[in-house]
């Protein structure tokens, strides 16, 4: 369906959220390379005159974590800032900097990826004790959730024997 409406409307805002719903079908298949492609050609849709699209920022957490998956972690970085950057409020932002932290913690840049866990910390107090344990060492791995809305993110952050 997707695909039909892209071949059929190129030039009409409709091709934006189509483009979306495709990359986010890729994304739910394992397919992240295609995800990617569809994503990035959101951004090359030529709207006529006077005609916007509409901004699709969950979109771009969604990229953030197909690089995420792929281990491309310098690139997912870079997408959760800019869905950061955009997207200030969205309830995802707690997780899209633990997630930032991850990337470069998988970099091996051990130090800043402290540095965003204690800031993430800071900003949301009630993460401390999905961070920390009772000793006040961060966690090998982490479960978060915010408010009512579950962020549930479970990642191993040490593998065994690291300190």
């Amino acid at each position: 369906m997707f695909e039909s409406i892209v071949a059929l409307y190129p030039n009409h805002p409709v091709v934006v959220q189509a483009r979306d719903g495709l990359s986010w079908c890729h994304f739910q298949l394992g397919e992240y390379d295609e995800a990617q492609k569809q994503r990035r050609q959101i951004s090359e849709v030529r709207l006529p005159e006077g005609m916007s699209a509409p901004t699709l920022t969950s979109s771009d957490y969604e990229l953030a974590n197909a690089l995420f998956n792929q281990k491309k972690y310098a690139e997912a970085r870079d997408s959760y800032e800019k869905f950061i950057k955009q997207s200030p409020d969205s309830s995802d932002v707690p997780e899209a900097v633990y997630r930032i932290g991850l990337c470069l913690y998988r970099q091996e840049f051990y130090t800043q990826a402290i540095e965003i866990w204690t800031d993430l910390e800071a900003r949301y107090p009630q993460l401390r004790r999905h961070l920390r344990d009772e000793a006040g060492h961060l966690r090998p791995f982490v479960t978060l959730s915010i408010g009512e809305r579950p962020i549930t993110h479970e990642a191993t952050l040490l593998r065994p024997g690291e300190v």
